[in-house]
């Protein structure tokens, strides 16, 4: 039998300090909707296959800002480090593109993520070949790179060529998993070269509408993790005010959810009341929820 471990009647500004690690936490928290159980599956499988000496297949990954994308990318890394049977000493890379990248920030990235030493004496020609080298070596199987958007908004004609020639010319020498994430101004990258595309041929694009059962019973598991218990009419009052949200997203469900907290904590309740979710969206948009 399982010990119930029942929360402070009042929280005083240790406990409260407590608590506010604790959202973080759950925030930073991976929850398993079905559609990132099948993208979990479609990675592990790919790096499976890439293992055996099939060709590699990439995915996708699209969806609004504050959808889960970079935390479902976190995961699957680590998932892919912890899977036995992959014949590599480093599995998985993963970065996260800048504003206006180029092929040579993304090499020289990508090295860094290897822990390899950059000579700034080679010529470029020569570090690709040294990433490329470098990642056969290792048997990488996967490579994530997130916010690619970034390739597209704001970057010259000419970056976007070489980035797209770069990245095919990186799947072909060394037959690496590319999945490449970002919102949809990414979409671009994909549409304008239909190489790059056939070789990244799976595509999973997030979206939360709070009105469903399964993305509903997500919420209900992330509010579980507070650190002060959500009552279950303050469970439903955030899970109402999302389905009637424009373009809500696991971001906004856990800011309401910390700024529900917080104030539940700072009126010293046990609890999370409804009383508090109402405050808690006022002041996150400043009484104007709709």
């Amino acid at each position: 039998m399982k010990t119930q471990i029942k929360p402070k009647a009042v929280f005083d500004g240790a406990t409260w300090l407590e608590a506010a690690v604790q959202v973080l936490q759950m925030a930073e928290k991976f929850h398993e909707t079905p559609a990132l159980e099948l993208f979990l599956k479609r990675v592990e499988y790919a790096a499976m296959s890439v293992a055996h000496g099939l060709p590699a297949e990439g995915v996708w990954l699209f969806g609004a800002a504050g959808a889960g994308k970079s935390t479902a990318l976190k995961e699957a890394c680590r998932r892919l480090s912890a899977r036995p049977g992959l014949r590599s000493t480093r599995s998985a890379l993963l970065i996260t593109l800048l504003p206006g990248p180029t092929m040579y920030s993304i090499v020289r990235q990508l090295l860094l993520a290897l822990d390899y030493p950059i000579s700034s004496s080679r010529t470029f020609v020569e570090r690709v070949d040294v990433l490329f080298e470098a990642i056969r070596s290792a048997h990488v199987r996967v490579i994530f790179i997130d916010e690619v958007q970034h390739v597209c908004e704001g970057n010259r004609v000419a970056h976007l060529r070489e980035i797209r020639d770069f990245l095919k010319r990186l799947v072909d020498e060394t037959n690496v998993c590319l999945i490449l994430a970002g919102i949809e101004s990414a979409k671009p990258l994909q549409k304008s070269d239909e190489q790059l595309a056939s070789r990244i041929s799976g595509e999973l694009t997030l979206r939360f509408d709070f009105k469903g059962n399964e993305t509903k019973a997500f919420g209900r598991a992330v509010l579980a993790g507070s650190p002060i218990p959500f009552t279950a009419d303050a469970v439903e009052a955030v899970l109402e005010f999302l389905a009637k949200r424009e373009g809500a997203s696991p971001r906004l469900l856990v800011k309401i959810g910390r700024e529900a907290i917080k104030i539940a904590a700072l009126t010293k309740s046990s609890t999370v009341e409804v009383l508090h979710v109402t405050h808690a969206v006022s002041l996150l948009f400043l009484g104007q929820p709709e």
